[in-house]
Order: C-alpha cells, then structure tokens, then sequence
C-alpha cells in the first residue's frame, strides 16, 4: 500500500510536467521514501486483511471457504487472522527507513537486501 501511494503520486506529479513540459520526468521522483505509519490511508489494516484473506481463498485453498483442499484444521476466521502479522511488518517497515543504494548486494540473510528485495517500486517495474 505505501509504494501504491508513492506511484500514485509520482504518476501525478509526471503527468503534472508532462502537462506544463511536455516531457515526462526520468526517475518518477526516485525511490520511495521511509514508511510512515501515520500516512497509511484509513481503513489501510483492514485493506490487508482482505488481501490476506483473499490470499488464503484462491492460493491456499483454505477449507474455511468450502475450498477442496483436504485441510481439515480451517484457519482463523477473518475477524482475527493476519492481524499479528500485519502489526509486525508495520514495525518492521517503520524501522527499515527509506531504501539505499546498497541494499541490492550483501549476504542474502541481510535484513537491507530483504527490504530490497521486497521493494516493488519504478526503478525495477518500470525500468523493463
């Protein structure tokens, strides 16, 4: 979600150039900065959450929406999953600050070459 509203206003601000220029800006306004949990949209948690429960529906075939998966434990009911771990890379997010060059290399353990690995942002989707 934080990287859609960096697209989103990224894509605003090109087309605002594009409008006034005619040319469109090369980085899109560059990386995305550090998540601010006090900037996520309201109602972001419980956007995940659907995600996430979308996610255990169509890919984990969870029998807890009458899928055929043969798994007899359902897992928890909407109201609860995803919450903890939800939090936890809220946290997460919030202590890993804004992406740096550096975090492509390193050892593939490294917390940074994780992050970077995760990020979805226009350097790497755009750029191909």
């Amino acid at each position: 979600m934080h990287s859609a509203i960096f697209l989103s206003q990224a894509f605003e601000h090109a087309a605002t150039v594009y409008a006034l220029t005619g040319q469109l800006p090369y980085n899109l306004d560059g990386q995305l900065p550090g998540f601010d949990k006090s900037k996520m949209p309201r109602g972001a948690k419980n956007h995940i959450k659907l995600l996430l429960d979308s996610y255990r529906r169509v890919i984990l075939e969870d029998s807890a929406f009458g899928a055929k998966s043969g798994r007899r434990d359902p897992i928890a009911s909407f109201d609860n999953q995803g919450v903890a771990p939800v939090d936890a890379a809220i946290e997460w997010l919030s202590t890993m600050g804004p992406r740096v060059n550096a975090d492509h290399s390193g050892d593939i353990n490294d917390e940074r070459r994780t992050f970077y690995l995760l990020d979805v942002l226009p350097d790497i989707r755009l750029s191909r």
